[in-house]
């Protein structure tokens, strides 16, 4: 895996030029979980390594790094905290989705990493799978997440919406926004 890490950081390195020439100020990286090779605490330890390198090197080029937890069992806020805590430089893209998979709750990882994110990703998923649906095809309580992200979130958001029909990430557009003109 040591090899592996090195590719893929010299890999990110060449990235992280063009984002500089192109002004961008914050890059997002998937930390996925090698649970086929790792125990739960050794992927924790093997992803606080590579981010600690991807950060100082993002860095060299005036770009923050956002971590987004994956929709995988390990990506739970215990694991998410220990890597956010071992790396003070990275920030956390939440993905409302991910959050919603393996019984986690959104507003949960919302109020512990409030002042880690940069960034939301919105989608809805019945809890087993990370689908991509629509603001209320699935089971995620809407009402309860924008409250929350209300309360402690005043940043970007994008909505992931995976359909080759338009109207539904516009629906998700206005449901949003009423849902979050009502909010207390």
């Amino acid at each position: 895996m040591p090899s592996f890490r090195e590719t893929s950081v010299s890999e990110a390195e060449k990235y992280f030029d063009v984002f500089h020439r192109l002004n961008v100020k914050y890059v997002t990286v998937h930390a996925n979980w090698p649970n086929s090779v790792f125990s739960e605490k050794e992927g924790v330890k093997f992803q606080v390594e590579t981010l600690k390198r991807l950060v100082k090197t993002a860095k060299k080029y005036n770009i923050g790094l956002m971590y987004e937890s994956t929709d995988a069992i390990y990506d739970n806020i215990g694991n998410v905290a220990k890597v956010l805590n071992e790396v003070p430089s990275l920030f956390f893209l939440l993905d409302c989705g991910h959050t919603n998979i393996f019984g986690r709750k959104p507003e949960e990882f919302i109020k512990r990493f409030h002042k880690k994110i940069k960034h939301i990703h919105l989608h809805d998923n019945f809890g087993k799978d990370d689908l991509h649906l629509p603001m209320g095809a699935g089971l995620i309580d809407w009402a309860r997440v924008v409250r929350v992200m209300k309360k402690y979130y005043d940043g970007t958001i994008t909505l992931e919406i995976f359909s080759r029909e338009r109207e539904y990430a516009l629906l998700s557009k206005e449901k949003l926004r009423k849902m979050w003109d009502n909010a207390d």
